[in-house]
This record gives structure tokens, C-alpha cells and sequence, in this order.
């Protein structure tokens, strides 16, 4: 995961996995009836039945509820389920949810503090998760009282002296290097207090050196408005080349910002001629961004386009963001090209682009799990719900809602799935284009597994060389 995806070399928040409110040890009595033919623990004995053990709960609530409307016609679920109430279903759903069957892998390397959102325990072990654990365990302890002491309120005269309204611990243009940003209770965080202070990390000319600000690790203290600066500059770049293909993630931000669970509002950025844009421009592979929320940003580039990280070799984790995103190629609502970790995070909004344009990330060979969009995808070809194309990548745990255009390699979840891994996601929502259209996958090569989708056209569009595991 050290090489940025194919694209960009050749160039009210969303929620977890839905799940049905049942309750798992209700359902065991209801599921004793069914044990016959799939199995005390939905690992159905014979290959005639399918497995529902670790199955997609909302999905064996949908199922159930169309075996009994007749919707999906099969004479004896049908008259398994005739009489049973929505309460009893969605039970039933949440016990085979919960049992191991197809969720063989456990969450044994899921990085510290990320906690499984969907249910039935259906989480990917990863080698490569292992090995990052160091940076998925970067994270701020909670800001103690000093710290929000020394975060004043903005137009305090309090040691201001030069006069622009922001104390000099807290000054966005300092004369004094001392004055930039300050770890009030020694943790070794920096708190961050105005929009204007988390800009000064890129464009402060004077005093600390960049690549001192670049490494440290920031927390915000209270929400901020980032409209107060009309266009943004990105943290992190790819360099004064403007190539990431070139640069990788030599001048990306490589510290971390942790959030502390606050809210970024009203990101603008209009660089439609960059690459490598968003509030970080490039997230170098020690880089770590958590536990944040960015609502109402509206950003626009080139290629590698996405609001919260424009490249991305780093890791992101516990973040929910809004967004209107525009750019020409590898764009997506959260991260344009992607070649790191995205745990945990939730998009809703609007992007469209080109080519490689997908409602979480663009173009990615890194991994997304745990995740989610809700977001209106335009583009021209390998246009996805989730992802618009992965190469090597791989897709865990996730699911995509929003609607989705374009004109070849379009799908509801990923546009073109090129040798990279599909498990235990789905997608729900609409799908139209006109070559390799499917409502899961556009084109894929790659291996799927456990996986459904809801729209009209069907699970995938073209199926060259990849493989299909549906098994319920």
C-alpha cells in the first residue's frame, strides 16, 4: 500500500451498517424451527439450504419479509414465515446475524478502539492491518480542563499583541514561532482553536519550519467554521510539481489530527486545476486523521479530489462527512486516490467527475472497511456508489445507497473491481449507464464474496475472470 492507484499515476451524517432492531437471544427460540434444514446455528448441514449464519442482518430481514408477501416465492419459507410478526423476524434475522457461518474471520486484527458496526461479527482478518496497528493506535486523550482554558474565545484581547483579535498562543499569523500552537497540558497533542490556526499547519511562512508542523500531532478543542478562509489550502501536497505520481507522499501531512469528536463546517476549496485536493491534500503513510466530522464542505480539483484527503496513504478512522465534491478523475466524497486504511467512516452528499469517481473514494489499492455512502455519483466510466474503481484493493464490511450514473463500468457499490477483494458488503441503491452495469459491480475481475445488491440490473454487469460467492 505504498504506490498511489492506477488513476492518479496515469494522471445529517451517514450511519454505520444498517441493521434491524432484533434482538439475537429472542430470535434463538424462533430459529429452533429452522434448524432442519439450515443448520442450530445457520450453518446449513446440506448444500441444498443456505448458510444464514453471518449473514447480512438487514438482508435476512428483507428476504423473510418478501418470503411472506410472496414477493420471493418459495412455497415452504413461505409458509415458514406466514405467521410470524415483524418483531419475530427481525429476532430471528439478528440470531443467524450473530452466529459465525460465513464470518469465518474474526475481528482479532482489528486495530484497538475500532469497534465492529455491522452485525453478526462479519470483520475480515487482515495481515496488513497488523502491521499498521501502531498508527490505527494514535488517537488524543480527552482534552483536559487546561486545555480548554487556553483555548480563548476569538476577539480576546487577552496576550494579543498584535492586535488581531486571537490570543499569541492561538495566532493564525504569529510573529514569534512560540506563538503558533501549544500542548497546554503537556500530552504531546497541539490544540487547535480557529479555522485559521489548522491552515497556519500548511501556510505559516515564518518561524517553525514546515516539516516540524507537518509531523506534529494536533487536536481540535472546540468545532470551527472553516468558512472564515474563502479557498482552502490543502495540508500536505504533492509537492511544488504538483504530481503525486512523482512526489508519493514525500510533502503529505504526517503527523495526526485527532477530532475528539468535534465538527469541521463549511470546507470550500476551488482548485480545479490541482490534484491532490482536499482539507489534506496528501496523507503520508504515517499520517493518521480521526474521529471528526465535516459537514457542508464543498470541494473542487483535478485529480486525487476528496474532502477530507486528496491522496491518501495514511490512516483514517471514526469520521462522517457532507460533502459536494467535483474533479475530473480519482475523486470521491471522502478520499480521491486511496492507498491506505478508511475504517469507519460514513459519506453523504453529491460527486461527480470524469472517470474513477465514487461516493467514498475514487480510485483506491488500499482498504475500506466498516464503512458507508450515501451519495449521488455522476461520472463518465468506472462510476461506483462506494468506490469508482479499485485495483489490488479490498472492500470489507461495507455497504453504498446512493444513486448512481454514468456510462461504462458503473455499479452501486464499485464501478471496475480489478483484481481486488469484495466481502460482506452490499448496495441498495439506483443504477443506470450503458456498458457493464451492475447493481453491486460494474465490471469486476476480482474475487466477491458475500455479498447482495437491490437494484434492477442485476448483481454485476460483466464478469470477466473474477469470482462469485453469494452464499446466503
Amino acid at each position: 500500500m505504498q504506490t498511489l492507484p492506477l488513476t492518479l499515476m496515469v494522471l445529517a451524517a451517514a450511519t454505520s451498517l444498517a441493521q434491524a432492531a432484533g434482538d439475537a437471544e429472542r430470535g434463538r427460540s424462533v430459529a429452533a424451527a429452522c434448524s432442519a434444514c439450515h443448520g442450530p446455528d445457520g450453518s446449513s448441514p446440506s448444500p441444498a439450504f443456505p448458510i444464514l449464519g453471518g449473514q447480512h442482518q438487514e438482508y435476512l430481514v428483507q428476504a423473510l419479509l418478501a418470503y411472506q408477501t410472496g414477493t420471493r416465492a418459495d412455497s415452504i419459507m413461505g409458509g415458514a414465515v406466514q405467521t410470524l410478526t415483524r418483531q419475530q423476524l427481525e429476532d430471528v434475522a439478528a440470531y443467524f446475524a450473530a452466529q459465525k457461518g460465513l464470518a469465518g474471520d474474526t475481528g482479532s486484527s482489528r486495530p484497538t478502539g475500532v469497534q465492529p458496526t455491522g452485525g453478526g461479527g462479519i470483520t475480515a482478518s487482515l495481515s496488513s492491518i497488523a502491521a499498521a496497528g501502531s498508527v490505527a493506535d494514535v488517537r488524543a486523550p480527552s482534552p483536559s480542563p487546561v486545555e480548554l482554558a487556553a483555548c480563548p474565545a476569538k476577539g480576546s484581547k487577552d496576550r494579543d499583541r498584535d492586535g488581531d483579535g486571537l490570543a499569541d498562543a492561538f495566532d493564525a499569523a504569529p510573529k514569534d514561532a512560540g506563538e503558533f500552537a501549544r500542548d497546554a497540558d503537556g500530552d504531546g497533542w497541539y490544540g487547535i482553536c480557529s479555522a485559521e490556526q489548522l491552515q497556519t499547519i500548511q501556510t505559516l511562512a515564518s518561524g517553525l519550519d514546515l516539516a516540524t508542523r507537518n509531523t506534529r500531532r494536533y487536536e481540535l478543542v472546540q468545532d470551527l467554521d472553516l468558512g472564515t478562509i474563502a479557498n482552502w489550502t490543502p495540508v500536505g501536497n504533492c509537492g511544488a510539481g504538483n504530481n503525486c505520481m512523482v512526489a508519493r507522499d514525500k510533502f503529505g501531512f504526517a503527523g495526526a489530527l485527532d477530532g475528539n469528536g468535534h465538527t469541521l463546517r463549511n470546507l470550500t476549496i476551488n482548485l480545479p486545476e490541482a490534484g491532490g485536493v482536499g482539507l489534506f491534500g496528501t496523507l503520508a503513510k504515517t499520517g493518521v486523521v480521526r474521529n471528526l466530522t465535516l459537514e457542508n464542505a464543498s470541494v473542487t480539483g483535478k485529480g486525487g479530489t476528496g474532502a477530507l484527503v486528496g491522496a491518501n496513504f495514511g490512516y483514517i478512522a471514526d469520521c462522517q462527512a457532507s460533502v459536494k465534491v467535483v474533479g475530473r478523475l480519482a475523486s470521491g466524497g471522502l478520499v480521491g486516490g486511496h492507498a491506505g486504511q478508511v475504517v469507519n467512516c460514513h459519506v453523504r452528499g453529491d460527486v461527480s467527475g470524469q472517470a474513477a469517481i465514487g461516493g467514498l473514494a475514487g480510485d483506491m489499492n488500499g482498504i475500506v472497511r466498516d464503512s458507508s455512502a450515501d451519495v449521488r455519483v455522476t461520472a463518465g466510466k468506472g462510476v461506483g456508489g462506494l468506490v469508482g474503481l479499485s485495483t489490488t484493493g479490498k472492500i470489507l464490511h461495507s455497504r453504498a445507497t446512493g444513486v448512481v450514473a454514468g456510462a461504462d463500468n458503473v455499479g452501486g457499490l464499485v464501478g471496475f473491481n480489478s483484481q481486488s477483494r469484495v466481502r460482506n458488503s452490499f448496495a441498495t441503491g439506483a443504477v443506470t449507464g450503458k456498458e457493464a452495469v451492475g447493481g453491486l459491480i460494474g465490471r469486476n475481475n476480482g474475487a466477491v464474496r458475500n455479498v447482495y445488491a437491490m437494484a434492477a440490473r442485476g448483481l454485476i454487469g460483466d464478469n470477466s475472470g473474477g469470482s462469485i460467492d453469494t452464499t446466503e
